[in-house]
């Protein structure tokens, strides 16, 4: 066993449980380890329903102690759930598990307009970046979402929330010290960066993989570079 498969995350000790004075259950005393996998068997009336409901939270009326580890949670399916008779079993499943459907969505728009670059051609991708960053700016600018430092876009009327009196630019010095890196950068990788840019270049020709070759080619190669290279292929993007 792992260390995380030995260690105890659900117990009780000497639960019971009666409806109108007759017990159903009395004095369990059971612990669960992490990744088991456990059934309750037993005839209709036997208080496995009751069992289960002790286990998940719902029934807090009961005798003795129930011990659930921090950092866990319970999911629990009624045995008879209450379900909109207007809604399908699939569309009560899918609200259960709204971030994943959310995803698989996405990653459909995508699919059907001919994976990623299909979509940065219909500018579907331009668009849905567009929206989370104004969505971001918005949880930046409310507080909802703390931050540090940000870099922000901003036009002659400020951002697409907030319009700041005051915008910070970089010094003189700040400027050269930038300039003089990338003139270094350049410099050591000399020797690599024409292959990684030819590379870049031949997949993007050939529509293969050109996630892989940006991959490869920022390591030798400046951001002007990889831009320049997928410009002369394709026209701006």
């Amino acid at each position: 066993m792992t260390e995380d498969t030995k260690k105890i995350i659900y117990s009780m000790v000497e639960v019971g449980k009666a409806y109108d004075g007759k017990p159903v259950l009395r004095d369990i005393s059971l612990s669960y380890f992490y990744g088991a996998k456990i059934g309750v068997i037993g005839l209709n009336g036997s208080g496995k329903s009751s069992l289960l409901k002790i286990m998940a939270g719902v029934d807090k009326e009961f005798n003795g102690e129930a011990m659930l580890s921090s950092g866990y949670t319970v999911g629990f399916l009624q045995q008879e759930p209450l379900i909109d008779d207007e809604r399908t079993v699939r569309e009560v499943v899918e609200e259960a598990v709204q971030d994943t459907i959310i995803l698989l969505k996405e990653f459909e728009a995508i699919s059907s307009r001919g994976g990623v670059l299909g979509a940065m051609e219909t500018m579907y991708q331009r668009g849905k970046i567009q929206e989370e960053s104004i969505y971001y700016e918005t949880l930046k600018n409310s507080g909802e979402l703390p931050i540090v430092g940000v870099n922000t876009f901003l036009g002659k009327d400020g951002s697409p929330t907030d319009t700041p009196k005051d915008v910070m630019r970089s010094t003189e010095a700040e400027k050269l010290f930038q300039i003089r890196s990338l003139q270094n950068f350049w410099k050591v990788h000399s020797g690599q960066s024409a292959a990684a840019v030819e590379r870049l270049r031949s997949a993007a020709l050939a529509d293969d993989n050109i996630f892989a070759s940006l991959m490869d080619a920022v390591k030798h190669c400046s951001l002007g570079q990889i831009s320049k290279t997928l410009y002369d292929v394709g026209g701006q993007y």
